[in-house]
């Protein structure tokens, strides 16, 4: 994983309502797509949602790797 994401979901017109700042928090520069799909994953398997963006595919918005 961590390469530009190119998931159908990065084609969700759900994720332009997102703010575009994400600041310095964690996670910054990750795929919302593959966030929610992460933390979704984890309610099917009955665990406690847990955020690993290290995980997670990088945004497909041409930002750089941050």
């Amino acid at each position: 994983m961590n390469d530009i994401c190119q998931q159908e979901h990065r084609y969700d017109n759900q994720f332009a309502r997102l703010p575009d700042s994400q600041a310095n928090a964690e996670g910054r520069h990750r795929c919302a797509g593959c966030g929610y799909d992460q933390g979704y994953a984890d309610g099917l398997a009955g665990v406690e949602p847990n955020f690993r963006p290290d995980e997670l595919d990088w945004s497909p918005s041409g930002r750089s790797k941050a």
